[in-house]
């Protein structure tokens, strides 16, 4: 985590399932003192819930997983859990409707936990939550307990990711920016974050921005500059200009 802020010049970090060494309590807290040390927030958590063929062995891990990544999240002073769903045909109505109730089960049974942690899922092209519609459902289904975790690279069409960030925002816990190759001046290739952050102001999103890079250059060089291109956006962009 210190690579994180001192090198990559971050103001937080999410934390994915791979880097964690242990789920233990103790280990879990050892990251927490680190975070708070070095003044580097770990915001968010992320992991898989693998559904399977939807059986009830596969379900029941599914439970299990999810009790131990609230633990965690809960542990480390997180905001948001986010979780991406594995399965075979989520998007058929028998599987579907499993997945549902497994997810209403599993807010539910952990609903004093969730005052202070979003948990979200993270939107997919193809998968279960890929259009807005989908993100309306999950929220309705489950009476408002789950939210979405919106990346905003997931679309095969990136002029897609405007209409859907606007309409879905209100929905959202916490946003991915994806960036494929920052060109000085220009901004990035395929996304425009000048028209993307004047949105998310727009729309008064106020939370963490969590950076996914999907380039060939070094990250260590790369993501420092996308750290500070969107602190110089962000500021822009809030001063009016």
């Amino acid at each position: 985590m210190i690579h994180c802020r001192d090198a990559l010049r971050l103001d937080g970090v999410e934390l994915w399932n791979k880097h964690f060494e242990s789920t233990k309590p103790s280990y879990v807290k050892t990251l927490r003192a680190i975070s708070d040390q070095l003044g580097l927030p770990v915001y968010s958590v992320a992991t898989k819930l693998e559904l399977g063929t939807l059986s009830e062995q596969t379900l029941k891990a599914a439970e299990d997983t999810f009790a131990e990544w609230v633990g965690v999240a809960k542990a480390l002073g997180c905001r948001t859990l986010r979780f991406s769903l594995g399965g075979e045909g989520l998007r058929e109505t028998p599987n579907r409707e499993k997945t549902y109730a497994l997810l209403d089960k599993c807010t539910s049974v952990h609903q004093n936990s969730l005052h202070d942690l979003k948990v979200g899922i993270e939107n997919q092209e193809p998968g279960f939550t890929e259009s807005v519609n989908d993100v309306k459902e999950l929220r309705r289904r489950l009476g408002g307990k789950m939210f979405l975790v919106l990346d905003n690279g997931s679309f095969r069409n990136k002029e897609v990711t405007y209409d859907f960030t606007k309409r879905s925002l209100s929905d959202t816990c916490l946003v991915h920016v994806k960036f494929y190759k920052l060109e000085e001046g220009r901004g990035d290739a395929k996304i425009d974050y000048d028209r993307y952050i004047r949105l998310l102001d727009s729309e008064g999103y106020d939370g963490f921005l969590s950076i996914e890079f999907d380039s060939d250059e070094t990250p260590s060089v790369a993501v420092p500059r996308i750290a500070d291109y969107l602190r110089k956006e962000l500021g822009r962009v809030s001063s009016g200009k």
